[in-house]
């Protein structure tokens, strides 16, 4: 809880986190194995990034 490794923080370690990539990993397989994802239009937000 109080790491300040901020990668370890925001990813996690140990062999807990490393069964939740896995599930993750599997139900990304079974689930979307054929599912094609668009690509977010950022043209609407252009304007907005040298402000």
């Amino acid at each position: 809880m109080n790491d300040s490794r901020f990668d370890v923080r925001g990813k996690g370690d140990g062999k807990i986190t490393e069964h939740i990539h896995a599930m993750i990993h599997l139900a990304k397989k079974k689930y979307f194995k054929d599912k094609a994802f668009t690509k977010p239009n950022t043209d609407l937000h252009e304007r907005y990034k040298d402000a």
